[in-house]
C-alpha cells in the first residue's frame, strides 16, 4: 500500500558510446545518430549483462533494432582497464535447476567446463583461436588473469592444478580442508608443479586471530568472509 509513495531518483547517467575501428567510415564523426548505424552489424555484451538490456531498450524505444552478429563477455576488457588486477573464479556448478534454466546437461558439466577453460587459455595465448570450425580474433590481448578453480571434491583439486593458477575452497568441515590440502600437495609432487599456486578458502577460522594463524600455518593465501 505504501509503494505508491516511493520515489525513484537517478544517481548518475552514462553516455552510450559506439566503438569502431580507426578505418571505419564512422570513426571521424563526433556524434552518431541511430540512422547512421542502421546497416551496420553490432557486437554486444552477453544477454545476461545489464548494459545489454539498457542498450537494447534504448534502441527499441526509438524503433531501432540493432543487427547483432556476436555477443562477448567483459573479462578481457576489465583485465585491461584494471591494470591486470582481475582474478577469475571458476566453478562447474551442481544445481540441476541452474543447468535446466540455460538448457545445459548437468552430466556434461565437467567436460564442458574443462573445454571452456582450455579455450580461455588459448584465447589469452593467441591472437586467433578456432572453435566449432570458426575463427575468433582475440586482439588486443591483455595478460591472462589468474584462474582460481573452485570445488570441494578431490577431483576439483586435480582440475585446479591442471587448468588453473589456484584453488578456492568452498567451505565446510575444517578437517576436510586439511585432507584436500594434503591431496593437493601430493598432486603437485606427482605433476612436478612448481608454478605459483594460490590458495583461497571460505572458513570460519577467518573470524578469529587464532583461526587466522591456523590458516597461515596451512599456507592459505587469502580467506573470504
Amino acid at each position: 500500500r505504501s509503494a505508491k509513495y516511493l520515489e525513484v531518483e537517478s544517481l548518475f547517467e552514462e553516455e552510450l558510446l559506439l566503438v569502431v575501428a580507426p578505418e571505419h567510415p564512422l570513426a571521424e564523426k563526433n556524434q552518431i545518430r541511430l540512422k547512421d548505424v542502421e546497416s551496420h552489424p553490432f557486437v554486444l555484451l552477453g544477454e545476461a549483462h545489464c548494459l545489454s538490456a539498457n542498450i537494447e531498450s534504448f534502441c527499441h524505444q526509438r524503433s531501432f533494432h540493432p543487427v547483432t552478429v556476436e555477443r562477448t563477455s567483459q573479462l578481457a576488457t576489465v583485465q585491461e582497464l584494471s591494470g591486470e588486477r582481475v582474478v577469475l573464479g571458476v566453478g562447474i556448478g551442481w544445481m540441476r535447476a541452474e543447468f535446466n534454466a540455460v538448457g545445459q546437461n548437468l552430466r556434461k558439466r565437467v567436460s564442458t567446463s574443462e573445454a571452456t577453460l582450455r579455450f580461455l587459455h588459448e584465447c589469452f595465448n593467441n591472437d586467433v583461436v578456432t572453435a566449432n570450425d570458426q575463427q575468433f580474433l582475440f586482439k588486443p590481448r591483455p595478460a591472462r588473469p589468474p584462474f582460481l578453480i573452485g570445488g570441494a571434491a578431490p577431483h576439483a583439486v586435480d582440475r585446479a592444478l591442471r587448468l588453473g593458477d589456484g584453488w578456492m575452497h568452498a567451505g565446510g568441515d575444517p578437517s576436510e580442508l586439511e585432507r584436500l590440502l594434503a591431496r593437493l600437495a601430493e598432486l603437485r609432487d606427482e605433476f612436478r608443479a612448481r608454478k605459483p599456486f594460490e590458495l583461497h578458502v571460505i572458513s570460519l577460522d577467518a573470524y578469529t586471530p587464532d583461526g587466522i594463524r591456523r590458516l597461515e600455518d596451512l599456507e592459505i593465501g587469502r580467506a573470504h568472509v
